[in-house]
C-alpha cells in the first residue's frame, strides 16, 4: 500500500508543477489499482482538479462528486466539504449557477458542523465574498489563543 501512497506524493508534485495532463495520467493509475478509500478519495479529489484545470469539466465534475460521496460515506467530513466546494466551483465554470450555489451552501453546511474548524469556515465565507460573517466567526475562533 505503501507504493500507492508513494505514487501519489509523485502525482501531487507534478500537479504542483502544473504538469496537469502527467498529473491526470498518475491519479488515474492509482484510481485503476483499487486504492483503500482514504487514498481513493484523495485521488478523485485531485484528478477532478487536474480535469478542471485544463478544461475537462464534465470529468472534474464526475470526479468530485465521487470524491464527495466516498468522503461523506466515510464520515471524512473536511475531505466531504472540500470535494463539495471544488463540486461547486466546477459547476460554476460550467455556468450552472444553480448547482453550484447548492453545492456552496452543502459545503458550508458540512463544514459549519465540524468542531473547532472555525478559521476554516471563515476563510470559505471570505473567498465567497462574505466577509461581514466571516470576520466575527474569525474572531470567535481565534479568542482561545489570544
Amino acid at each position: 500500500m505503501s507504493d500507492l501512497w508513494q505514487q501519489y506524493d509523485a502525482a501531487q508534485s507534478l500537479a504542483q508543477d502544473g504538469k496537469w495532463r502527467e498529473a491526470i495520467r498518475a491519479y488515474e493509475a492509482i484510481l485503476s489499482a483499487s486504492p483503500p478509500d482514504d487514498l481513493r478519495a484523495r485521488a478523485l479529489n485531485d484528478v477532478g482538479v487536474g480535469y478542471q484545470s485544463i478544461g475537462e469539466i464534465e470529468k472534474a465534475i464526475g470526479a468530485f462528486r465521487e470524491a464527495w460521496r466516498l468522503s461523506e460515506g466515510r464520515k471524512e467530513r473536511l475531505a466531504a466539504a472540500v470535494a463539495c466546494g471544488n463540486l461547486a466551483s466546477a459547476h460554476a465554470a460550467n455556468r450552472d449557477w444553480e448547482t453550484a450555489i447548492r453545492c456552496f451552501e452543502q459545503s458550508l453546511i458540512i463544514l459549519e458542523k465540524l468542531d473547532g474548524q472555525g478559521l476554516v469556515i471563515a476563510r470559505l465565507r471570505c473567498e465567497l465574498g462574505d466577509a461581514c460573517i466571516a470576520i466575527p466567526e474569525t474572531t470567535e475562533s481565534l479568542a482561545p489563543i489570544l
